[in-house]
This record gives C-alpha cells, structure tokens and sequence, in this order.
C-alpha cells in the first residue's frame, strides 16, 4: 500500500510538473502560440541567424539576445518579448524581469503591462507578433537553403558567427583582424 501510495505521489509531482510546464511561455492565443513554436523550430535549426534577424528587426544588440537564449529563452519568447516592449513602452530588461516573476507566462505578462487579452491592443499585438514570426521564420529557411546551396556561403557564415561571438574576426572600429599585426592588411 505504501509503494503504490509513494508512486502515485510520484506520478501527481511529475505529472503536475508537466502539466505546469507545458502551460509555460503561453501568451494567451494558441494561434500566436503556434507561429513562436515554428520560431523556435526555426531558431533550433540556425540560432544565430533567427537572433541576429531579431536583433535587426527590433534594433536591439544581438549580444542583449544571446545573453537572454543563453539563460534559456527561446526565440519565440524573445520575439513576444520585443513585441511586449514595443508595444508597453516598457524596456526590455522590464519585460523579461516581469517575465521571470510570472513563471514565463506571457499572457501574464502582457496583462501586467495592461494589455488586456482580447482588448484592441492585445489583437493588434497578436496580429504584429504572427507577422513578425512568419516573416524571420521565412528569412531563416531562406537563408538556411542559400548556405545548403552554396559552399562558399557557408564559409561567410562561419565567419559571420565568428564576428558575432566575438571569436575571431575584425575587433569593433579598430579595421585591422583581431590577433594580427594589421600590417598591410586592408578592409
């Protein structure tokens, strides 16, 4: 009686665990909720790329973006949160830190910057954020088939990711390649 009793305690932890972990990142609207997901599917595949088209899109630092995947955030959850920022007026750093108080549920977070689900402000958020996330999702495959394409693409990717993570690559301002001499190198 005690094993099955310690077992069904078992199940109720894990099983409420999912349940709660599943309900994360939802903004509210499961239509929106599926264009983040492709997002994220997107951003699984080339990362780099989907945060740097964010980063781009929002005119945010794409070191602000990496710090933020790197501490778990998915792409799709930065993206809702650019949009909460946008639209709240509210830094992003407030964003995420509301964020964090609300368990990453975003359809919180978005009531606690006074955009009311189904309010004329949440839908034109929802109808913002579906077209942002179709649109990097659609630059992301894009250019994910350009470097499958072409060898030499995928060397100036490589490249570009080196620049970006600060490894290799020119040193910001200085135009000479960083670990050289810069003699007679140009840009």
């Amino acid at each position: 009686m005690k094993k099955t009793l310690a077992i069904l305690i078992t199940l109720a932890i894990f099983g409420f665990g999912a349940a709660a972990q599943g309900a994360t990142n939802s903004t509210g609207n499961s239509e929106l909720d599926a264009y983040l997901a492709q997002l994220n599917q997107a951003g699984s595949a080339n990362s780099s790329t989907v945060l740097a088209q964010l980063a781009n899109k929002f005119k945010v630092p794409v070191s602000t973006l990496d710090t933020l995947a790197k501490e778990g955030y998915k792409p799709g959850e930065i993206m809702f949160a650019l949009e909460l920022s946008k639209a709240s007026g509210k830094s992003l750093g407030q964003v995420v830190a509301l964020a964090k108080g609300k368990g990453h549920e975003w359809g919180l977070v978005a009531q606690s910057l006074g955009i009311k689900p189904g309010s004329k402000d949440f839908k034109e958020l929802v109808g913002t954020a579906k077209d942002d996330a179709e649109t990097i999702k659609t630059q992301t495959e894009t250019k994910t088939e350009v470097q499958a394409e072409s060898p030499d693409n995928a060397d100036k990717q490589d490249v570009e990711t080196e620049k970006s993570s600060g490894h290799g690559g020119k040193t910001e301002g200085s135009g000479h390649e960083s670990g050289s001499s810069g003699a007679g190198e140009k840009d």
